[in-house]
């Protein structure tokens, strides 16, 4: 069993809506990544962080908190008419076991910053910009200072049914 135990919402009761936009892909500068970690169930096990570039970000920009979940777990999905899908590595393998399992129940919760956030919620609001820092310092190329969208923590919850057994595949 995951490290989470039995702690998993038992329904989607307390979700919310979100909609907010702060920022647009169209707008970034093309070497500016947008970042997010993604945790299975509770922030306990391991974590999924990764960045998107490119065309990928409009996944995270554009995409419900579904399509994230699922493109995060290396599924594929559809922003507008493009499909995207992420290259699952190596090191990530384990992280995103755990995510499919906690969706492989049938029914789960997503949690974003905190907040119980219905599939449909669009995230793009939640990230803030962001300087790279290493020993508390920024991170420089060509003597600026690296710039991200990010601060953004997804969990990806089953729902777990009184009486249900559905906790022993986790």
């Amino acid at each position: 069993m995951a490290k989470c135990d039995d702690k998993r919402p038992t329904s989607r009761a307390g979700e919310q809506k979100v909609e907010t936009q702060a920022f647009k892909v169209e707008d970034l500068p093309a070497d500016m990544g947008v970042t997010m970690t993604v945790y299975a169930g509770c922030i306990e096990g391991p974590r999924l962080t990764y960045g998107a570039m490119g065309p990928s970000r409009q996944v995270l920009a554009l995409g419900t908190v579904d399509q994230i979940a699922k493109y995060s777990a290396g599924e594929s999905v559809k922003v507008g008419d493009q499909p995207y899908q992420r290259n699952i590595g190596r090191k990530q393998e384990d992280a995103v076991k755990r995510i499919q399992d906690e969706m492989k129940t049938g029914d789960y919760t997503l949690t974003v910053n905190g907040q119980l956030l219905s599939p449909d919620s669009i995230l793009n609001g939640y990230f803030t910009e962001q300087t790279a820092t290493k020993d508390g310092q920024p991170v420089l190329r060509d003597g600026k200072p690296i710039k991200f969208f990010g601060g953004v923590e997804l969990i990806v919850s089953a729902i777990i049914k009184p009486g249900s057994n559905n906790l022993d595949s986790l």
